[in-house]
Order: structure tokens, then C-alpha cells, then sequence
């Protein structure tokens, strides 16, 4: 398993998805066109509509986005397997 994101409080996002993590992870539930006004406004990426659309039908299907009607969150499930994988991590680390 390889995660590949840019977690909160860790700097700017290197890519659309990790800026739209970081968004959800900020305002709970926004719907899509919210998330793109701020990922080209509040992250300063330059990306189109269907770049972030794309960007998050792909998290939704990683399991780490989930939709509800129009609006956007974070997987509560991801949120609990990312808990798990730290206290695994701290022990072995301890």
C-alpha cells in the first residue's frame, strides 16, 4: 500500500487531488463546483471543472471521498482505516 497525499497542515498540495482532500478536510461537505473555485482560488492550481470532476470520481473510488446527493466529504471509513495504519505505525515505532 503506497499513500501518496499531502496531509493537513503540511504545505501546498502537489496535485488536484491532494488540494481537494485538504479542502474536504477544512469545510466537511461542499459540492463540486465549490471545490473547484477553491481549488484554483484558495490552492492557486490552474486546473479545469473537469479536472477536479475527474479528480474526484477518482478519490470516491479509492474510497477516501464520499458522495452524498450533490455534495462531497470525507470517507469516515478512510478516516478510521488512516487511525488504524498511525497506532499500527506508533507501535511498531514506539
Amino acid at each position: 500500500m503506497t499513500i501518496s497525499i499531502t496531509l493537513p497542515g503540511s504545505g501546498e498540495p502537489r496535485n488536484v487531488k491532494d488540494a481537494i482532500i485538504l479542502i474536504l478536510s477544512q469545510e466537511s461537505t461542499l459540492n463540486l463546483k465549490a471545490i473547484h473555485s477553491k481549488v484554483r482560488g484558495d490552492k492557486k492550481l490552474n486546473v479545469s471543472y473537469q479536472a477536479v470532476h475527474k479528480a474526484i470520481r477518482l478519490l470516491e473510488k479509492e474510497g477516501i471521498v464520499r458522495k452524498d446527493r450533490l455534495s462531497y466529504s470525507i470517507s469516515r471509513e478512510w478516516v478510521n482505516q488512516l487511525k488504524q495504519f498511525v497506532e499500527k505505525l506508533e507501535l511498531v515505532k514506539g
